[in-house]
């Protein structure tokens, strides 16, 4: 990409750390953490990620960053999510504190430029291969590196990677822009890096269908801090469907289940409020929220039935009553050491029936926490949604030091079923190399689908990953404001442990009066 921020910037629920003062802690935000990767998370990485969590938001605060309050996502058990309360969003706001800092450091930034290659020398980070455009001409030289950090994000927005690892997710919108391609992983992949969970790929319940362009492929991310202070999700019926704070795979499980698929998201005024006014004024400018005067009206904006929409908004209203008097049931602890058998990556999660009522669970979908009623005559906020392409959970294989693993066998396992012709990568595509025949969607067959086969405890020594071109942290689901928060522990990490590599091969340099040459 021509410029810093990428989906970094765009990013607009927040940011995690343990909240001991709701009585959080480390052992139930991993568990939170653990449990919505169903078992594939590497245990080792959730520890330091959560270990770090409360050091990560002072360093983004001792920068300027400003997060000044916290709310509740789907699939945490109480409120962590550090988030900012006016303005712009959180990921524009570390962004723009990250930037500053820069400003007044030495570093060098090379904007318009791209990495075409990881070089190696007798299997250490040697350098890369650039290619930099400067008024219409492109230069392509070596810049040669003793380490190298690799932080260029997913791959969301390249079909022909999605199509061949998951093809249901192929013609799904994304909220990504056009530079989250994964070079990294053709990149790593050519230098023996190991890959991991490429076909665990994250859809967002709720991209905002823009109604003069709903059939555009790149949707606004309805963010999913407006489940976390308050909307509600509706489908055509009128009625509810989900526990709103759940998780991410879990909500579109259901979402793909309602008839006809449409989906509404509701949000009260209070709630609104807590969002922030300003930004949600910005949403309705945009088309993409429609303001209602009371509930009959968001009746008629979503086209459904009011009566249905009235009853199950007072029963909503009676369970958020009862949750407030009732003590929040506690997590269910999840075993660092659990495994999971890797599902059909189509495969989406049973839709979640309703329960009887309980004093600790008095929502019939299983919510728990309520942050806000719905008025049934006052102001609401409508929102068309749809799921979209969000997040990919695989990558590069790092250690809880973010050095990259080297791959024992760079191949893919047999998958479970064949592929229509159109949608197999073309032969000697990096994407055909790192999967083969993935399932079609709806079909039900475990897939073996591994991108490699890490060397236990080999790395590739000098080159370190960090945030979404990593992979082993989120497993088969990524919380919600745990993706900033990787970008800084383990960013953090990567540029210790980079740093500290340099000095040693200086130093061996030194010691050996340069005898052997320098890398």
């Amino acid at each position: 990409m021509a410029r810093l921020g990428g989906n970094s910037a765009k990013a607009s629920s927040g940011i995690n750390a343990v909240n001991t003062g709701a009585g959080d802690s480390a052992a139930r935000f991993q568990a939170d953490t653990l449990a919505s990767g169903g078992g594939l998370s590497k245990p080792e990485l959730v520890e330091v990620l959560v270990r770090d969590s409360p050091s990560a938001i002072e360093f983004l605060t001792d920068m300027g960053a400003a997060l000044d309050s916290i709310t509740t996502l789907g699939g945490h058990s109480l409120g962590r999510t550090r988030t900012v309360s006016s303005g712009a969003n959180v990921g524009a706001g570390v962004m723009k504190a990250a930037y500053h800092a820069l400003l007044a450091s030495t570093v060098t930034v090379k904007e318009n430029t791209q990495v075409k290659e990881i070089l190696l020398e007798d299997g250490h980070v040697a350098g890369v291969r650039i290619s930099a455009s400067s008024g219409g001409c492109v230069e392509d030289s070596v810049l040669p590196c003793e380490a190298l950090i690799v932080a260029s994000g997913g791959f969301s927005a390249n079909q022909d990677l999605l199509k061949s690892l998951k093809p249901s997710c192929a013609d799904l919108p994304t909220t990504n822009g056009p530079w989250a391609t994964g070079d990294s992983v053709g990149m790593g992949q050519a230098i023996g890096a190991s890959l991991i969970d490429l076909d665990q790929i994250q859809i967002h319940p709720t991209g905002f269908v823009d109604p003069s362009n709903p059939s555009s492929p790149s949707k606004f991310l309805a963010p999913e801090k407006l489940r976390g202070v308050g909307g509600v999700l509706i489908n055509s019926l009128g009625r509810r469907f989900v526990n709103e704070l759940t998780t991410r795979d879990a909500v579109v499980g259901a979402m793909m289940r309602q008839p006809g698929g449409r989906v509404y998201l509701v949000l009260p005024h209070t709630a609104a409020v807590s969002y922030g006014l300003p930004a949600i004024q910005f949403y309705v400018s945009k088309g993409l929220f429609q303001q209602a005067s009371n509930l009959n009206d968001a009746a008629s904006l979503m086209q459904v039935d009011a009566q249905s929409l009235e009853q199950d908004v007072r029963a909503y209203n009676e369970a958020a009553a009862a949750a407030a008097i009732a003590p929040t049931p506690a997590p269910v602890a999840a075993s660092p050491s659990a495994t999971a058998t890797r599902q059909c990556p189509d495969t989406v999660s049973p839709a979640p029936l309703r329960t009887n009522r309980t004093p600790a669970i008095p929502d019939v979908y299983g919510k728990a926490l309520f942050p806000t009623p719905l008025d049934v005559y006052g102001t609401l906020y409508v929102a068309h949604v749809v799921p979209t392409v969000h997040y990919t959970m695989g990558g590069l294989e790092i250690n809880s030091h973010a050095q990259v693993m080297k791959a024992r066998v760079v191949a893919a396992a047999a998958a479970a079923a064949p592929v229509a012709d159109d949608a197999a990568p073309s032969p000697g595509s990096p994407a055909a190399s790192l999967t083969s025949n993935p399932p079609h969607v709806g079909e039900c067959q475990p897939v073996a689908l591994t991108a490699s086969q890490p060397d236990p405890g080999a790395v590739i020594p000098g080159l370190y990953a960090a945030g979404e071109a990593a992979g082993g942290l989120h497993g088969k689901n990524r919380l919600g404001g745990n993706s900033l928060l990787e970008c800084v522990v383990f960013g953090r990490i990567a540029g210790r442990e980079a740093a500290a590599h340099v000095l040693h091969v200086y130093e061996q340099q030194q010691y050996q009066g340069n005898s052997g040459g320098q890398r």
